[in-house]
């Protein structure tokens, strides 16, 4: 009979679909649909625009591809932690995981407000009432990863395949009727 592994080995469950789907969903996530119009507003000029918005992608694709080396390389669960601790101890591994961990709840949380929102343009009724939508939508969230990984990934999955088809879109609506509206005339 064969002995379980006592190594923190990844489980060979989510596949690269998984992978794509999640790297899709983080960037097309509160980054391309939040931040870009106030420092837009900041910016002023098209041309200064589009040269960060393309430096920016570079670099987090940069960021993947290192991502993507790490993971490959040391295949153990935990993420940042396992890599600042085998890189440079128990202590840096700590701090980089607690951070890690504290900057996806934060993230999870600004992402979440942000569709309650979006949702109250959408719906007006539910106006004034975004911190419930919010915690609503996480609790959502909660359940469905609670209910297994199977059901999570599929989430997933379809999830960054309507924002890739919401962001393709509203690029396609924008250029089809872009001319129609002046800088002017938006502001």
């Amino acid at each position: 009979m064969q002995q379980p592994s006592t190594r923190n080995e990844l489980f060979k469950i989510l596949g690269v679909g998984f992978g794509v789907a999640v790297t899709v969903g983080g960037t097309i996530g509160t980054g391309i649909l939040r931040k870009p119009g106030p420092i837009a507003a900041q910016l002023g000029d098209p041309g200064l625009i589009m040269a960060l918005w393309i430096g920016v992608s570079l670099y987090a694709f940069l960021g993947t591809l290192c991502t993507i080396e790490l993971g490959t390389s040391v295949p153990r669960a935990g993420a940042w932690y396992v890599y600042a601790q085998r890189a440079f101890g128990n202590y840096a591994g700590f701090v980089v995981g607690i951070n890690s961990w504290l900057g996806t709840c934060s993230a999870l949380g600004f992402g979440v407000y942000t569709m309650s929102e979006y949702l109250a343009l959408l719906i007006p009724s539910l106006a004034g009432y975004e911190s419930y939508v919010a915690a609503a939508i996480l609790l959502g969230l909660t359940v469905i990863h609670w209910i297994g990984l199977a059901l999570a990934s599929s989430f997933q999955n379809i999830m960054s395949l309507l924002k890739g088809i919401g962001l393709f879109a509203f690029v396609a609506v924008c250029y089809l009727y872009g001319n129609e509206v002046t800088v002017e005339e938006a502001q």
